[in-house]
């Protein structure tokens, strides 16, 4: 799902509601927590040609937005993901 949404040519925070919408859409789930870290081609190609232009979006909703623990449990868990490379 994620690759045919990507595969468009769109921008990133277009392509992280479309994610979400889809997650939701499908799952019915009562919260759904979406984020994006892409290096962006256009940035690469085009001059500051530097593989460190990462940009990070983020979509929010349902419990993850409503309730603050929940939202704080996962970014949490993600941040602590990031040492697991």
């Amino acid at each position: 799902m994620v690759d045919w949404v990507a595969s468009r040519p769109q921008i990133q925070e277009e392509m992280t509601e479309q994610i979400a919408d889809m997650i939701e859409k499908e799952t019915e789930a009562k919260g759904v927590a979406v984020i994006v870290k892409a290096e962006h081609f256009c940035m690469t190609a085009r001059g500051v040609k530097e593989h460190e232009s990462d940009m990070v979006t983020s979509v929010v909703r349902g419990i993850f937005r409503e309730e603050p623990a929940t939202k704080a449990e996962f970014f949490s868990l993600l941040s602590n993901m990031k040492g697991m490379r």
